[in-house]
Formats: C-alpha cells, structure tokens, sequence
C-alpha cells in the first residue's frame, strides 16, 4: 500500500512538473505584477492559459477602465487578446493589442509599446 501511494505520488508530481513548463523562458520573464503612474497590469501563467488582467487610470485618474484577456509572446511581440463591452447597442467587441517591449534592470523594469497612440508604459515589477 505504501508502495502506491509513492508511485502514484511519483506520477502526480512529474504530471505537475510537465504541465508547469507552459510558459518559455522569455514568457517567464513577464509573470508577475508590474506597475506605473496610471496603469497595474498582471500577467499569470495558468495550466491551460496565460491570463492577464490591467486597470489604466486615463482622463487625469478621473477615469479607470479595467480589462481581462489572454497574453503570449510571439515573433519578440508581446500580444494581448481581449474583449470589452461597450454596453448599450454597440455590445462586446474583441480586441488585440500587439507590444513591443524590452526588459531592464535585470528584468524588474518593462517597457511596452503599442499600436495605438498613447500606448506606451514604463513599467516596475511589483
């Protein structure tokens, strides 16, 4: 008896180990909280998917806008898939928004630049 619950605890553990291994090195480089004057943005790395979710203060701070989505790294382009609702008639639309970046202080700072105008965020891991 003992026995199997080893090995059936062997078992988990390499199951575990395997799936852990979701996210590349680069892609490891972003999990966490970073943060700015106007905006949090988290990267998490699930078992089946990379979510993220960031608040970005606009107007003054007088305004904040809260998203989820999905994240990965391709082509050294960090890309956010998500969605937003409008409310009223316009209703939920899907969004994608393709960053460079580039990491510094031994990948505790993060810039990340959009493709849309004011889209740039110098970021500190927190």
């Amino acid at each position: 008896m003992n026995k199997k619950i080893i090995i059936l605890g062997i078992i988990v553990l390499l199951i575990a180990v395997g799936l852990s291994g979701c996210v590349s090195k680069e892609e490891s480089k972003f999990v966490g909280t970073w943060s700015c004057s106007n905006a949090v943005f988290v990267f998490e790395d699930g078992l089946l998917s990379k979510n993220c979710r960031w608040s970005i203060s606009t107007m003054g701070n007088v305004m904040t806008l809260d998203y989820q989505g999905t994240w990965k790294v391709e082509n050294n382009r960090l890309i956010i898939d998500y969605n937003f609702n409008w409310g009223g008639d316009v209703g939920t639309a899907h969004y994608q928004e393709i960053y460079t970046y580039e990491f510094s202080n031994n990948n505790q700072n993060l810039n990340i630049n959009g493709n849309q105008m004011f889209d740039y965020y110098e970021l500190t891991k927190t």
